[in-house]
């Protein structure tokens, strides 16, 4: 096309006299330039990276609960093992226990439930004047222990708030 033939055709379409970046030809899409967004492969490699991601943190923080609620149970059974100690002191004797479902009654009873208060407990440690470890069961109680035939075994059932006779995850006071 020569010179005059782009000037009628610039004249009919309306763009007589534009600069050349707002030329209507300047605005076609070229497979070379990209527009501004993310493809579909990115946003999903995006998720998926977050969803990892954020399972590696619930997974983290359900062994956080674990692990803080086991260290809880081991404290409880020291401060109780010291307030039956004070007890028995006292007293002369280590309350009654047989290892049933209720034998923290016993402990309760002689701690905390007489005139004289060996120990205090918190509303989340009571189950009515029963005594829950951080997993919602009683704590168990046997006095004179199996395992500790001179003073007492003191246990609970732990996580999966089985009786495994101090065996697997059971938080006992005496050595496994």
């Amino acid at each position: 096309m020569n010179r005059l033939s782009v000037r009628a055709s610039e004249r009919q379409s309306g763009t007589e006299g534009l600069p050349s970046r707002f030329h209507p030809s300047s605005f076609r899409l070229h497979p070379s330039r990209r527009c501004g967004g993310f493809t579909l492969i990115e946003l999903m490699v995006v998720i998926v990276i977050i969803a990892i991601l954020a399972g590696i943190v619930i997974g983290t923080a359900g062994y956080a609960q674990r692990k803080a609620a086991n260290n809880r149970a081991k404290a409880e059974i020291a401060a109780m093992e010291a307030a039956l100690e004070a007890y028995k002191l006292d007293t002369g004797a280590y309350p009654a226990g047989n290892g049933a479902a209720n034998s923290s009654v016993n402990i309760y009873n002689a701690v905390a439930g007489g005139p004289k208060k060996y120990m205090t407990f918190r509303a989340n440690q009571l189950g009515g004047n029963t005594i829950v470890d951080p997993f919602g069961k009683e704590y168990m109680y046997q006095s004179p222990g199996i395992n500790n035939p001179a003073t007492f075994d003191l246990w609970s059932f732990g996580a999966n708030r089985n009786n495994d006779n101090g065996a697997n995850d059971d938080i006992t006071n005496w050595q496994q």
